[in-house]
């Protein structure tokens, strides 16, 4: 049987995001790990990190721009991650293996 728990966690009067972000993930991963669990994942509910993962992709920005707006849709967007891993102008070694990690991992994108 598959059991789905969820937890929200905010940080208040944190100027610092990304540090709050890392401190919150930190503190998620050692209660997880804490369990003895060898199986898990945590999913991460922010477009913000998505979005900053996207922006760092060597791509052409009509390709950054399509990702980002497929976002919320997740078949759609593995479908055209797998589209642009076969786009012959991304056939570098470096772009195609990239996407097809991602694309292939079974994480939540």
């Amino acid at each position: 049987p598959c059991q789905f728990l969820q937890a929200g966690v905010e940080c208040l009067g944190i100027d610092d995001k990304e540090a709050a972000d890392a401190e919150v993930l930190a503190v998620t991963l050692a209660a997880v790990q804490a369990t003895g669990l060898s199986e898990y994942a945590i999913e991460i509910g922010d477009v913000g990190l998505f979005f900053g993962l996207i922006d760092q992709l060597q791509l052409p920005e009509r390709w950054r721009l399509r990702l980002k707006h497929q976002f919320w849709r997740p078949g759609q967007l593995q479908d055209l991650i797998n589209r642009l891993s076969g786009a012959p102008e991304l056939r570098s070694e470096e772009h195609t293996s990239e996407l097809q990690s991602r694309a292939s991992s079974g994480a939540p994108l």
